[in-house]
């Protein structure tokens, strides 16, 4: 668990560095296998990235903003992971996003 808060910090440092500066808020998404094939490592997994946003929030955020977290259930297909995927980027434009162990599951989406 100590590495979830590192990892977070090193991700928003990267992509504050090519450029959401202007945003009060920086938005990370994450998506969750909470339904499907695997839904018991998911709820798990979204309590472990909502606790480290809050440990850095609590600490005064990256570079003086606060993490916000956009969280959607790809129920464990990857059509409904694309789907999501670009959601996040077109829709809720976030920063960045977190990956998960299955990440076969997760296609690079452009």
């Amino acid at each position: 668990m100590k590495k979830a808060p590192w990892i977070l910090a090193v991700l928003l440092v990267a992509t504050l560095v090519t450029g959401s500066c202007a945003e009060e808020v920086i938005k990370v998404g994450y998506l969750a296998g909470i339904t499907g094939d695997f839904a018991a490592y998911g709820q798990p997994e979204v309590n472990a990235v909502k606790l480290a946003a809050d440990e850095i929030n609590a600490k005064g955020g990256v570079l003086g903003k606060k993490i916000e977290l956009v969280i959607y259930d790809y129920k464990s297909r990857p059509e409904d992971a694309v789907n999501a995927a670009r959601r996040l980027i077109d829709h809720d434009k976030v920063v960045g996003s977190l990956r998960r162990f299955a990440s076969g599951v997760l296609p690079h989406v452009r």
